[in-house]
């Protein structure tokens, strides 16, 4: 019998006592001796126990892991009820039960899970005092919006039909509510962008995260933040440009990725539009540099009314769409194409460039994908300038403009 394998195993099952252990003997160092209720090696003996009861498992069933465990617990409960008083707490006591868990799992094959818990319990007991501060700086509506967000993006998606509900195939439940927990999850994102790295930064890193997710939702976002507090549109605006920049490029790469001939077709058009949006935002960034005293009053983190709101004028935007498709017909790709761009960019990029690989002439794709992209700049600068006000026209209606004459002179370039 080779017996490598359970070495190695036993080996780990140590290795995640020894992790654990040293955290809690350091932590603990300045205590006197026999006023510790664990430490270096006791916590490796934990970790040691648990691998072994786990590797006789297969022969000798459950019962030796269970014991083992009983007669940690009721050392451990020993300990705090004999230090009750002496601010030993629980935290060591569970520690030592997760221990030898981590070594069971680490003696029973899961090597990377074992390893990896006990660092990440070390971590959790090494952190305490930063974790505290965290939890200090949390104010009552902060941590009511967290548990509030942590419903709508897991409780409640299970509960919701997956299938459409109309007759244009446009209203899906489930995937509708997952536009409602990515609106209010940038909201929160933002918040807490704001909250930790200040105003200008703040507003710059949620700008490239919604550029990622949905340039759409972080433009509307923003634009009633702006409305909210015209002195932060510099920075705002600059969030918003960040967001349309990363949404060029996105299309770039997915281009790239199912059909390289179709991305050289739209490559001088789409740099040509991303160093627009890329320069702007930069610009304005720096703007609000002047204007980091009069960041945007901070209130409710979740807005969830206002994502709902928010959601429903983009539901109203893909059904219209899908309407206008049904009962007209398609008129052709291009039509196809504006329509498309009235709620999303990345549905008829993948489907052009499924149709390039197809055969279709690659510069008919190309265009049916800026005729998207332009169409949905349009869309998203209006919402803006509604939802955001003169502070916000004034700056994201320039960078429209440059951004599709960008586009047309890059696209008209690579026509010789």
């Amino acid at each position: 019998m080779d017996e490598t394998l359970p070495a190695l195993r036993l080996g780990a099952a140590l290795a995640v006592g020894l992790i654990i252990g040293l955290e809690r003997g350091w932590t603990d160092r300045g205590r006197p001796e026999g006023r510790r209720a664990a430490g270096l090696r006791t916590f490796t003996i934990a970790g040691f126990g648990g691998g072994v009861a786990a590797l006789l498992a297969p022969d000798l069933g459950p019962g030796p892991l269970l014991l083992f465990l009983l007669g940690i617990g009721a050392y451990m409960l020993a300990a705090y009820w004999r230090d009750r008083d002496g601010g030993l707490g629980l935290t060591t006591e569970v520690a030592m039960l997760v221990t030898v868990l981590l070594g069971a799992a680490a003696g029973a094959g899961h090597v990377l899970v074992g390893a990896g818990g006990s660092v990440v319990v070390a971590l959790l007991l090494r952190e305490k005092d930063r974790l505290h501060g965290w939890l200090d700086r949390f104010t009552p509506a902060e941590t009511a919006a967290a548990l509030q967000f942590l419903l709508i993006a897991v409780v409640v998606p299970p509960l919701l039909p997956d299938r459409t509900l109309d007759p244009w195939q446009a209203i899906n439940p489930a995937k509708i509510w997952w536009l409602v927990v990515l609106v209010a999850g940038l909201s929160f994102a933002g918040y807490a962008a704001v909250r930790i790295a200040g105003a200008r930064v703040g507003t710059l890193l949620t700008g490239l995260l919604g550029g990622l997710v949905s340039s759409t939702a972080l433009t509307l976002v923003f634009a009633r933040q702006a409305q909210a507090a015209p002195q932060a549109a510099p920075a705002l605006a600059a969030g918003v440009m960040t967001a349309w920049a990363v949404m060029v490029l996105r299309i770039g790469v997915l281009v790239l990725v199912l059909h390289p001939p179709l991305f050289l077709a739209l490559a001088a058009p789409l740099a040509g539009a991303a160093i627009v949006a890329a320069g702007s935002g930069l610009w304005l960034w720096r703007a609000a540099a002047h204007r980091t005293s009069e960041a945007p009053p901070l209130g409710n983190p979740l807005e969830l009314w206002s994502a709902l709101k928010i959601v429903a004028l983009i539901v109203a935007v893909l059904v219209l769409s899908k309407a206008l498709e049904a009962t007209l017909g398609v008129a052709g790709l291009y039509l196809l194409g504006a329509v498309s761009g009235l709620a999303d960019v990345d549905a008829i990029t993948l489907s052009a460039a499924r149709l390039a690989q197809g055969g279709l002439d690659v510069a008919v794709c190309a265009n049916v994908v800026l005729i998207a992209a332009g169409v949905n700049t349009l869309v998203k600068a209006g919402l803006a300038v509604v939802l955001g006000g003169r502070a916000m026209a004034l700056r994201i209606v320039p960078v429209t403009v440059a951004m599709l004459a960008a586009g047309v002179a890059g696209l008209t370039l690579s026509a010789f």
